[in-house]
């Protein structure tokens, strides 16, 4: 196998369901900063991956604006997983701060919220 193979980001490493979403936000723990809110939920499954969902509004700003955004944040997830504990569902609810923000401050914010929650 390839050495890249192990940082893509596969189909099973994201949320898609509404339960799984739902299930995430209603027991989840909330990590937030002016910045960025950041649900995480530990399962208790043998499936030992990370995922990542994202929300976002239309208030946020234009389709480019949420979209770029959501890039940014689905890359600093896939090249930093491999730190992340195992068995996590990650929520990231974007804001109109997070949406103002360059690469470098999105992945400060995203990886001190989880320090400071203990799962980086």
């Amino acid at each position: 196998m390839p050495l890249y193979k192990r940082f893509t980001l596969s189909y099973f490493e994201r949320l898609h369901k509404k339960n799984d979403f739902k299930k995430c936000l209603d027991m989840g723990q909330l990590l937030q900063n002016n910045k960025m809110k950041i649900v995480v939920y530990q399962r208790n499954d043998d499936n030992n991956i990370q995922r990542l969902g994202l929300i976002t509004s239309h208030k946020v700003g234009t389709a480019v604006v949420r979209n770029k955004t959501k890039r940014l944040i689905r890359e600093v997830f896939r090249l930093h997983k491999h730190l992340i504990k195992t068995q996590l569902d990650l929520i990231i609810i974007l804001s109109k701060q997070t949406v103002l923000l360059d690469y470098n401050n999105i992945k400060s914010n995203f990886l001190n919220l989880l320090k400071k929650g203990g799962y980086y």
